[in-house]
């Protein structure tokens, strides 16, 4: 189901916390918007598993970047 709301890109601003950052990033990219935000954005997706499930995990998880 798609929603048109009329909002042009230009005027839409994303804003992404923590985790919430790798979609915000990702939809900034496929649109051309006024600004993106991010606050508190994790640094590595395997220092964010490290945070939520421990080290064990976390050495379980390839950094692709």
């Amino acid at each position: 189901m798609k929603f048109e709301l009329g909002f042009l890109e230009k005027n839409i601003i994303i804003v992404g916390r923590s985790i919430g950052c790798g979609p915000a990033t990702y939809l900034a990219s496929q649109y051309k918007i006024a600004c993106l935000t991010l606050i508190s954005p994790f640094t590595s997706i395997k220092g964010l598993v490290k945070d939520l499930a421990g080290t064990f995990i976390s050495n379980l998880i390839n950094e692709r970047f």
